[in-house]
């Protein structure tokens, strides 16, 4: 044991000296009101309808933190975007959680700004739990604890280019009329920054030159995290950006998710995706800056940071990237504007079958005049290595996989409904890769399909809607599942995030993953009628049965 413990790093010795430090730090227990929960069934319904565990606590409330060893008050005044819960997700495990942001501004004390944003964690009951049956989980969540550890290290490389400092952080434990007695609340009081959050909706409606400074302020605030902070954000949404316009800074937020790097770094390259796009993954230096510029990346470090980063699409297809199409016998340029998620690969899939492949969507507008909308989308699948292949040893398929070939299928079949439950195919493509991708002359598939409208479905934004919401998306779906039958087509993956609600005209669309087999439906139909015909061989001898009684 002493040999390991020499053996540590002064980083390793000082991570776990910090570890030890919040988990045995002192825990208060929270004071009690006999006015906030009366009826404890009653209020978890409450708050299970409209996803207000914690809004429902403390806004409006005072909270007591210590900055600097000083003892101060803040006011919640105002809460930023929805609650998240960890409750209704199918792989959830106990302890359950929900998290929510505020504004706060500060009622007692003379330590610390006049207002700060405070971050509230706490565990929430599980499904169908009644009061005194949930477990309380007493030690910090490692998430909070790597949001805690990526803040304090803002504060000692004083790096407030790049995202809050970390005022305060206090732990309680819930009274016995909370949601989990005992159960654990954390705060984390945090410096306000000034701008304004992005959005996929704010980002695409800036100029361009706006945008192209919000990139270059990016890039600044990325290569500062990753290589002096040796911070990797698991995140990378629009909507953990903060722009400040008047400072031309670009702020991440939201660390929880993070994961801190070795120190000896990451690739020079990592970062260059995130500015423009590239023709290839990574961008060779030019000749005049040879002497300076870093070496370039061979294919099998490419392939490493690929698999790494995801981003075995967007390192060549990436926000900017112009591709055309021929529909109806002329050609159109479309533009990529945005990636919809992350990337799906089947690399590293258990039950994974050559070829191996990449798929990835985005929204792509059209550069030139045309009768068709605006707006579409695209769905690359692309070939890659096979595990553990050197360069040159993964066998190419020219040819598109069944799964996609499928899914063309059932795109097609939607333009036989005027109503149809999901996308309709505008266009179609086909290509080899060069020798400089990633499996020379391996295949590429290009779907241009119709922007759909409507907001895609998570379990916590489905259970925060109210009853009624709820019938009517129930209805809707049943109404679109049973077109996607009248046209014969089978859905493999059904997901809630593989829909789309469009809460105006009270319709459910089904998207990804669309998979047409006659030869499944007819297994389907065997199965109801040998079901049918044993069911009525039931029903007979039961009847055969009361007659028999009778004599």
């Amino acid at each position: 044991m002493s040999t390991t413990t020499e053996n540590m790093s002064t980083e390793t010795r000082l991570q776990c000296t910090r570890d030890s430090q919040l988990q045995s730090a002192p825990v208060e227990v929270e004071e009690e009101d006999e006015s906030d929960i009366s009826l404890w069934e009653k209020c978890v319904a409450h708050a299970d309808e409209h996803n207000s565990w914690i809004t429902g606590h403390y806004l409006e409330k005072s909270i007591s933190l210590k900055i600097n060893a000083v003892s101060t008050e803040w006011k919640i005044q105002s809460q930023i975007g929805r609650e998240k819960n960890f409750r209704w997700e199918y792989e959830a495990r106990s302890p359950y959680e929900s998290s929510a942001v505020f504004n706060c501004v500060k009622v007692g004390g003379d330590e610390g700004p006049s207002e700060a944003v405070l971050k509230i964690y706490m565990q929430i009951p599980g499904p169908r739990r009644k009061h005194y049956q949930e477990v309380p989980y007493k030690r910090m969540r490692s998430h909070i604890r790597t949001e805690i550890e990526a803040l304090e290290r803002m504060k000692q490389l004083e790096a407030s280019a790049l995202g809050p400092q970390l005022l305060a952080h206090r732990r309680i434990k819930q009274g016995s009329k909370k949601w989990v007695p005992d159960g654990y609340v954390h705060f984390l009081l945090l410096e306000k920054l000034p701008g304004v959050p992005l959005s996929s909706e704010v980002y695409w409606t800036l100029s361009a030159q706006e945008r192209a400074d919000i990139r270059a302020a990016f890039k600044v605030s990325w290569e500062a995290m990753v290589n002096d902070l040796k911070i990797s954000h698991h995140d990378t949404a629009l909507r953990n950006l903060l722009w400040d316009q008047q400072h031309q800074k670009c702020y991440i937020v939201d660390y929880e998710g993070a994961e801190f790097l070795p120190e000896e770094g990451q690739p020079s390259t990592a970062v260059a995706q995130l500015e423009q796009p590239a023709d290839r993954l990574p961008a060779s230096p030019a000749p005049e800056d040879a002497d300076t510029a870093p070496r370039p990346m061979t294919w099998t470090e490419r392939k490493k940071c690929a698999a790494k980063y995801n981003m075995w699409i967007a390192g060549y297809y990436s926000c900017g990237s112009v591709m055309s199409f021929i529909i109806d016998g002329k050609r159109i340029e479309w533009e990529i504007v945005s990636q919809i998620g992350a990337e799906k690969n089947f690399l590293f899939e258990k039950d994974a079958q050559s070829p191996y492949e990449s798929s990835a969507v985005f929204v792509c507008i059209r550069k030139c005049e045309s009768s068709h909308p605006g707006e579409a989308v695209l769905k690359i699948h692309i070939q890659i290595p096979d595990p553990g292949a050197r360069e040159g040893q993964t066998i190419p398929h020219a040819k598109a996989p069944p799964m996609v070939k499928s899914e063309i299928k059932a795109l097609q079949r939607m333009r036989s409904l005027e109503d149809a439950p999901g996308p309709r195919l505008l266009a179609q493509s086909r290509n080899r890769q060069s020798s400089k991708q990633w499996v020379a002359a391996g295949y590429m598939c290009f779907l241009l399909m119709q922007k759909l409208p409507g907001t895609a479905l998570q379990y916590d934004v489905y259970w925060s809607q109210p009853r009624h919401v709820q019938e009517e998306i129930c209805a809707a779906f049943a109404k679109s599942f049973g077109k996607m039958l009248h046209l014969q087509i089978h859905h493999i993956d059904p997901a809630l995030r593989n829909l789309l609600w469009d809460n105006i005209d009270k319709k459910w669309y089904v998207i990804r993953k669309v998979s047409e087999s006659r030869l499944m439906l007819a297994a389907i139909s065997l199965i109801t009628r040998v079901v049918a015909f044993f069911h009525s061989l039931t029903l007979e001898a039961q009847r055969v049965m009361i007659f028999a009684d009778g004599g």
